[in-house]
C-alpha cells in the first residue's frame, strides 16, 4: 500500500495489535487519507461476552485508540452492534477518536433486522443508558 497507495484507508479492526504497525500507519498517511477504526461495542465488561467474547478487552483496545490518535492518524471507535453502555463511555471517548460510528444493526445485520432479532438484540439494548 505503501507503493501504490490509495486515495483512502480505512482500517477496521478490534485488535490493539495496529499499534504495533504505528511506523507504517504513520509512513502511509503521508501518501493517503488514512481512520484506523477500532470496534468498541460497549465499555461494559458484563455485556461484552454476550457478543463479543473472543475479542480482547474493552481498556486494551481504548489505549490502542489512544496510541494511534496521539501518533496524529485519525481515528474512530465503532460502536457496532450498540450495546447496552454506561452514561460515561462517550466522555471517555471524546479525547481519543475524531469520530463515532454506532452501528444499532436493526437493518445492517445482513437480514434485515432477522439475525439480530433471533438473538435477543433488541431486548439487550432496551436497557437505559444516555448519550
Amino acid at each position: 500500500m505503501i507503493e501504490s497507495p490509495p486515495d483512502f484507508l480505512q482500517i477496521q479492526t478490534r485488535s490493539p495489535l495496529v499499534v504495533r504497525d504505528l511506523d507504517i500507519l504513520l509512513e502511509l498517511q503521508q501518501r493517503c487519507e488514512l481512520l484506523v477504526s477500532m470496534t468498541i461495542e460497549t465499555d461494559r465488561e458484563d455485556v461484552k461476552p454476550l457478543f463479543a467474547p473472543l475479542a480482547l478487552g474493552i481498556n486494551q483496545r481504548l489505549k490502542a485508540l489512544r496510541n494511534v490518535h496521539a501518533a496524529g492518524i485519525n481515528t474512530q471507535a465503532s460502536i457496532s452492534p450498540l450495546l447496552p453502555l454506561t452514561p460515561d463511555f462517550p466522555k471517555r471517548l471524546q479525547r481519543i477518536v475524531d469520530r463515532i460510528y454506532i452501528d444499532s444493526l436493526n437493518i445492517g445485520d445482513g437480514l434485515k433486522g432477522k439475525r439480530s432479532g433471533a438473538i435477543g438484540y433488541a431486548f439487550v439494548v432496551s436497557a437505559k443508558w444516555v448519550f
